[in-house]
């Protein structure tokens, strides 16, 4: 159980938790869209397959894998980890009126007969909620439940299940909809994988990591005023993982989701 796959190790986190392992000597493993430079084995999936897909193609690119594959020679990992994610903002906003002349209301009765006369309508005005939905369940939720499906198959006894969540998540967020319904799904996945009949049998450890805001140059490049001292580095969550892995003793509560919380640079972990 030697080895670490990180579902998203083509991404900051992600790469950070495959170099982690690596100087541990741990073999990184990498399943993304693209491949990553810190990974000894890369499995490629594809955007615009579908979950189950995606599954096939993940499973079939671990067993490829020089000298018999994982799974066939008995070979298991010891951590894997969803270190995939996106964010987008987005609410509910108020619709301005619906059109009150008659020149206007006849136009929106010419649409009956062709769907809801009021969607063209809302589309435009409501904003991208629907799209927003799709592509948060996509990249956070989607990706965890890929992480779990391959945990099943791929994680050995006594093996380390990490799924990255959000603090955001674990209460209303009402200007993210679908980012914090997203990730408030990976937290129902943590305490509820941890109740497995697979995770009890093989006594895996279950945990959450949930960051308020990881140090990536993307995110920096996106909010370029915010105080840095306050975001966490993706090394912490990666030192965090690798701890959990290596030392059992370190490991938290089954099912828990644990906090990043860090102030001038220094990060410290509290239970939700």
């Amino acid at each position: 159980a030697n080895m670490a796959i990180v579902v998203g190790g083509a991404g900051f986190l992600g790469s950070s938790i495959l170099r982690r392992a690596s100087l541990g000597g741990m073999t990184p493993i990498s399943i993304d869209f693209k491949e990553s430079k810190d990974a000894l084995w890369n499995v490629i999936i594809k955007r615009d397959q579908s979950l189950q897909e995606q599954g096939k193609e993940a499973l079939a690119g671990l067993r490829a894998m020089p000298g018999g594959g994982l799974g066939f020679d008995g070979s298991m990992a010891g951590l894997l980890c969803s270190a995939a994610g996106s964010w987008m903002g987005g609410g509910l906003s108020v619709p301005p009126p619906l059109p009150s002349n008659r020149d206007q209301m006849q136009a929106l009765k010419k649409m009956e007969g062709k769907g809801n006369q009021f969607e063209e309508y809302d589309a435009e005005h409501q904003g991208g909620l629907l799209g927003q939905a799709d592509h948060m369940w996509k990249a956070n939720t989607s990706s965890a439940f890929l992480t779990c499906h391959l945990a099943r198959l791929c994680l050995g006894q006594r093996g380390m299940l990490v799924l990255v969540g959000a603090q955001a998540a674990s209460g209303p967020c009402s200007t993210m909809l679908a980012y914090g319904a997203s990730k408030a799904a990976v937290h129902h996945l943590v305490g509820s994988v941890a109740l497995t009949e697979v995770a009890v049998e093989k006594e895996w450890s279950v945990a959450g990591i949930l960051p308020s805001m990881i140090d990536t140059p993307l995110n920096r490049e996106f909010i370029a005023d915010a105080d840095f001292t306050s975001w966490t580095k993706p090394d912490d969550i990666a030192d965090k993982c690798f701890e959990w892995t290596k030392d059992e003793e370190k490991r938290i509560p089954q099912g828990q989701l644990l906090q990043a919380i860090t102030s001038n640079n220094i990060t410290t972990w509290t239970a939700l």
